[in-house]
């Protein structure tokens, strides 16, 4: 799960909302024109996301089919409940539609089961300080071992919510893992493991092992 640091909210928005407020827009999500979303889909991605889903970690370029869009606008604090939030940017995200199977994840398994007070909000704080990577099974841990405390109950919540160790996301972040250790093995240098924090899925995987190559090298 990513960081999000939001820029600064483009004018195009603020126009946006501007006449929305005034009554000249439709002020209904789904009734939003497809242009000023398009345009915000790019500007997060480019800008904010690297095109990354925030929550799964998957490259967008990787999702099959390639030439379909495979994302969508996220609203951290769910629409229905939260209407007020609606059209805030700092609640906006793009995260994926790569749901192959029953097993839904990300916003797709999250819906309006939110919890404010136990998400990990991805804008307002830092999920790899509350989250770690298994690399014995591809899994998301808590990154606090105490099941007493609350960072550790702020992580189960939001990797359960999200549903983030699905099996096919633990298989492909297993996969990875056996893919960069096999590269350890055969001693070519991490340097190519720091090429790949803007080209594979899963950054913060890539990032953890890094952090810890003295152990593994």
């Amino acid at each position: 799960m990513l960081k999000v640091s939001k820029e600064k909210e483009p004018e195009f928005f603020i126009n946006f909302n501007i006449l929305r407020n005034e009554g000249e827009t439709y002020n209904d999500w789904a009734e939003m024109d497809k242009d000023t979303k398009e345009q915000l889909y790019k500007y997060i991605l480019k800008n904010e996301q690297n095109e990354y889903c925030v929550y799964c970690e998957q490259k967008f370029t990787y999702l099959e089919p390639p030439k379909m869009k495979n994302y969508h606008i996220e609203h951290i604090w769910p629409r229905d409940p939260y209407k007020d939030k609606t059209f805030e940017y700092q609640n906006l995200i793009v995260t994926c539609d790569d749901q192959k199977d029953k097993e839904k994840t990300c916003d797709h398994s999250k819906g309006n089961k939110f919890d404010p007070t136990l998400f990990i909000n991805p804008v307002t704080c830092d999920p790899t300080i509350l989250l770690s990577h298994s690399l014995a099974d591809g899994e998301i841990n808590p990154a606090v071992v105490d099941e007493e405390h609350p960072d550790y109950k702020r992580a189960t919540y939001t990797i359960e919510l999200l549903n983030l160790n699905a099996k096919r996301l633990t298989l492909a972040r297993q996969e990875l893992i056996d893919e960069i250790l096999e590269m350890i093995g055969e001693a070519k240098l991490f340097s190519v493991l720091e090429d790949w924090l803007d080209t594979h899925s899963f950054p913060t995987l890539i990032e953890q092992i890094l952090e810890n190559r003295d152990l593994l090298s």
